[in-house]
């Protein structure tokens, strides 16, 4: 079959499919639609691997469901470019294409909200924490969670309390976890606390103190990896630094043992918790977003073909979105 060239959409047309995503919208986001769904594809693979050994029924549902996510994706074309408004997200934590969604939107939102939060409390200063532990095998990961990491935060916090008083103020907690080999994995912790200025003259904790308190807390034998550090409240990197994702993009396609084995681990537990003053502003982030339109604050929310959306499907042997046709 003889393909003609297209000069407006060049490697779409060369290939014979039609028009790619990425060819309409030079977003990163939006070229990353395309990669993030082959990734999904992966997965499902891998996780169906993973059922065929294990014969846990969730592994089933959540290959099923992770296959069917995006098949196609409608964008509306206004003056700030392409804007996604409607698709079929699955939800399934251990979804790379849900995955990034949810950690861009809550990026986005929390972008919105950071200006409120300064405005509303210039007195604060940040600090940017990690806590981490050895690493453990990945089949007692949620037995760790449960009877070493929550009773030890408990314990870390209400020391910090006693310590730094009225002076700590609030705090952001996300839960991640990478792949070490395939049998361990490497939970950890990242925080985003708020302390008000006297923290920086007679309440500061130099970095030992703080590493102190969490082997206190871990009631560990070792001295456990930790990093602390100011952030400016006027330098967004501590949010983002929490708002990462909970498992890294590569670590989803390394071994179908090992991510099985995770998604049944965490099944359940929390991914994120806030407390103190910045509870009140983050506090969304303990639950499900709208996966379209949660971040958007002045846009039309409006659905469907008659809305003049632009459809784009999901071409497995092309591996692109392709717009419908």
């Amino acid at each position: 079959m003889k393909i003609s060239f297209n000069p407006d959409f060049p490697g779409s047309s060369f290939l014979g499919y039609s028009p790619f995503l990425s060819e309409f919208s030079d977003k990163y986001s939006d070229i990353r639609f395309s990669s993030l769904k082959s990734d999904s594809l992966k997965v499902a693979e891998l996780l169906q691997l993973g059922y065929q050994q294990f014969s846990h029924p969730r592994l089933k549902n959540w290959s099923d469901r992770i296959y069917r996510c995006s098949p196609s994706l409608w964008f509306r074309d206004n003056n700030s470019g392409f804007k996604l408004r409607e698709s079929a997200f699955c939800k399934v934590r251990l979804c790379p294409i849900c995955s990034a969604r949810k950690s861009a939107m809550w990026k986005a939102k929390c972008l919105q909200i950071w200006p409120l939060l300064t405005s509303e409390h210039p007195h604060l200063r940040y600090l940017f924490l990690t806590l981490t532990i050895k690493n453990v095998p990945v089949v007692n990961l949620k037995n760790v969670i449960v009877r070493l990491l929550r009773p030890s935060i408990k314990r870390f916090f209400r020391l910090l309390s006693y310590r730094l008083g009225d002076t700590f103020q609030g705090r952001i907690r996300k839960f991640e976890c990478t792949y070490s080999s395939k049998r361990y994995c490497h939970p950890h912790y990242h925080y985003l606390l708020a302390v008000s200025p006297e923290y920086f003259d007679e309440f500061y904790l130099r970095f030992e103190e703080w590493r102190s308190l969490w082997q206190q807390s871990l009631r560990s034998d070792y001295k456990p990896l930790i990093n602390i550090q100011a952030v400016s409240s006027d330098d967004e990197k501590g949010l983002l630094e929490v708002l990462k994702y909970e498992l890294k993009p590569s670590d989803f396609k390394k071994d179908y043992r090992w991510l099985s084995e995770f998604g049944l681990q965490v099944s359940g537990t929390k991914i994120y918790s806030t407390g103190g003053i910045l509870r009140k502003y983050f506090q969304f982030l303990e639950h499900d977003p709208d996966m379209i339109h949660e971040a958007d604050i002045n846009d039309n929310h409006a659905y469907g073909i008659s809305n003049n959306l632009i459809r784009f499907d999901f071409n497995q042997s092309a591996k692109q979105y392709c717009i419908f046709s």
